[in-house]
């Protein structure tokens, strides 16, 4: 018996060895598939212009305007900003500051500015935009879709009320002699 025992228990390792090669010789496939995509990213790239004065593209000076009277208003300077980047730029609202040796002088202009479509975007004192920080343009902006569009706007600087030709409150004599020289930004996301 003893025998038969050995050779069962041989005989069941054998069969137990040769079931786990079965096992082992089985085979899974296995594949897979991607996608993928380049992803560049555009260019923001606008510049500015104006009927009158001078520019770089990035910055236009205006004329000056010199020997002004308590009460005037300067000539309607029509400024245009032209979107030159791949990716749609929108205009959405302006800042100001401004560099002067005269506060009172500075306190006493106003800035209008108006849309190509004759709307008022803002008419105030040039430092209540400076203290505002930026004006935002109605329903969210301008935007400039494609390369070559632009947006035209005019400004024009005047003594405290008279924005429209009228007779204003007009500068003060502490105003006298002053100089100031305003910076108008226009604020541009893409």
């Amino acid at each position: 018996m003893a025998y038969s025992r050995k050779v069962l228990t041989v005989g069941a390792l054998g069969v137990a060895a040769l079931a786990l090669i079965g096992t082992g010789a089985g085979a899974t496939f296995h594949d897979s598939a991607q996608a993928q995509q380049a992803i560049t990213a555009g260019n923001l790239s606008v510049s500015i212009n104006a009927d009158h004065g001078s520019t770089n593209g990035k910055t236009v000076t205006l004329p000056t305007l010199s020997d002004e009277p308590s009460n005037f208003s300067g000539p309607q300077e029509t400024i245009t900003v032209a979107n030159n980047g791949s990716v749609p730029a929108t205009v959405t609202g302006f800042t100001a500051a401004d560099t002067s040796d005269r506060p009172a002088l500075r306190d006493a202009l106003n800035i209008q500015i108006v849309d190509s479509n004759s709307h008022e975007i803002y008419n105030g004192l040039l430092s209540t935009l400076e203290a505002g920080g930026s004006f935002q343009i109605p329903k969210g902006g301008t935007t400039l879709a494609n390369n070559g569009d632009s947006m035209s706007f005019s400004v024009t600087f005047s003594s405290t009320g008279n924005s429209d030709g009228n007779s204003g409150t007009g500068l003060p004599q502490a105003a006298q002699g002053g100089s100031v020289t305003p910076t108008l930004t226009a604020n541009i996301t893409g």
